[in-house]
């Protein structure tokens, strides 16, 4: 081995493996833009179906209601034709 040689330092050409492609730009924002815009609908289809099932609660409360009212009604008629 010649004083030069050990002297010069090893250089290799560059492969493909060392070359880093450009990072692409990201593209968060728009994923995350679509994530609340679904996200949003779902909220919203969510608050339409308790507010629609809230309604048909309401209604059936006063069918119930009603029913009661129509049944303490015949019992206190029941009630004072009994004690007759």
């Amino acid at each position: 081995m010649s004083y030069l040689q050990a002297l010069t330092p090893l250089s290799f050409c560059p492969s493909e493996a060392d070359e880093k492609p450009l990072p692409l730009p990201p593209k968060k924002k728009a994923s995350s833009v679509n994530i609340l815009k679904r996200k949003k609908e779902q909220l919203l289809e969510m608050v339409e179906d308790f507010t629609h099932r809230n309604e048909l609660l309401k209604r059936d409360i006063e069918m119930k209601r009603k029913l009661l009212d129509q049944q303490l009604a015949e019992n206190l008629e029941l009630k004072s034709k009994k004690q007759k």
